[in-house]
């Protein structure tokens, strides 16, 4: 078993970043994430020797994310400055109205958006294949994480839970305020089903990017059009609603990735023969429930906090929010109370 300081669990946008903050103040930590790899509804896959991204395509900043996350302007800075994010300038369409077109920018990765996150975790240990099964409290009041074996995993003297929140309410027996905000979380979680497929041909006169009210469509991304990426080939990434991927949970994937290319191509009138190169179900795709006063979880008298994108907002953006605001508390705390009240359990 490994001992830290502080432990975080989940390399998802909100754990990479506090990772990276709470290692800045040169606390010794360890990253826990149960995949292979980092990333989290940021993650790439490659297909047919093609690496896109599955999940989130872009950061919608600054336009929705300056007003409703101004404290991630110097950090947004610092990424954009350093190149871990690229300015992508695109044509966006309306799935209800496909010829209609404006000119947008919106952030990227270079290379797909996974990318930011080994960034953000240079230096930091990593323990990836590593499902967390359980988290409990020492007499001496440190952490201990458990696999499903009951084997423990890490000692920390501080926790860090960055999940989705059905992950996080198996991990504790949650009391009071914290059990009753991860609950009313985990039960307005939202699936979606990810489909990507490759032309044959570009099609003529399709924008970059459609989204809009459609039946089964939220969004459909040109993913090769991002900066840095493969402009040989034509693939795009399409993204359900999550209502049409509720009633749909059963689907093969390739059964759900026909009917979605199907309705893209369907409602865009592009007529070049494609193929689907791999379909995703994200079970725990969004949380639909109201950000949470001031983005995060944390207890001082336990050394236990929580930070994810259900707590700040959703999206890429929320979480950012949720890390920095927790990690800032963390560093200077600005009260010795718990952001909401919570009872030790065990």
């Amino acid at each position: 078993m490994r001992t830290t300081d502080i432990a975080v669990i989940g390399a998802g946008t909100a754990g990479c970043l506090a990772a990276r903050l709470l290692r800045g103040i040169g606390r010794n930590l360890i990253l826990v994430e149960k995949s292979r790899g980092m990333g989290g509804r940021c993650s790439r896959r490659s297909a047919n020797g093609y690496s896109l991204d599955l999940g989130a395509a872009t950061i919608q900043w600054p336009a929705q994310g300056n007003a409703a996350h101004p404290g991630l302007q110097p950090l947004m800075d610092e990424l954009i400055a350093s190149k871990q994010l690229l300015p992508w300038q695109f044509q966006l369409g309306q799935l209800q109205s496909p010829a209609d077109r404006a000119h947008v920018t919106e952030l990227c990765a270079p290379g797909n958006m996974s990318q930011l996150h080994h960034t953000l975790c240079q230096g930091i240990p990593l323990l990836t294949n590593t499902l967390v099964e359980r988290i409990s409290r020492t007499q001496k009041g440190s952490w201990h994480l458990w696999d499903a074996l009951g084997n423990p995993i890490v000692e920390a003297a501080a926790l860090v839970v960055c999940t989705p929140a059905q992950q996080a309410l198996r991990l504790f027996d949650w009391t009071g305020d914290w059990h009753d905000l991860i609950t009313r979380a985990a039960k307005r979680s939202q699936p979606q089903w990810v489909c990507a497929l490759e032309f044959d041909q570009h099609p003529s006169a399709l924008a970059d990017i459609y989204r809009g009210s459609h039946e089964s469509l939220s969004q459909a991304v040109r993913d090769s059009a991002k900066p840095k990426r493969d402009k040989g080939r034509d693939v795009w990434v399409l993204h359900s609603t999550f209502e049409w991927a509720r009633e749909r949970l059963d689907l093969l994937p390739e059964q759900a990735g026909a009917l979605l290319a199907a309705d893209f191509c369907a409602t865009t009138g592009a007529r070049t023969p494609y193929r689907v190169l791999t379909s995703h179900r994200w079970l725990l795709a969004h949380h639909d429930c109201t950000p949470v006063n001031p983005g995060y979880l944390w207890s001082p008298t336990l050394k236990l906090g929580l930070c994810a994108d259900w707590l700040g907002g959703g999206g890429v953006l929320g979480a950012m929010h949720s890390a920095q605001a927790l990690a800032n508390q963390v560093i200077h705390p600005v009260s010795s109370g718990d952001s909401y009240e919570l009872c030790p359990a065990n």
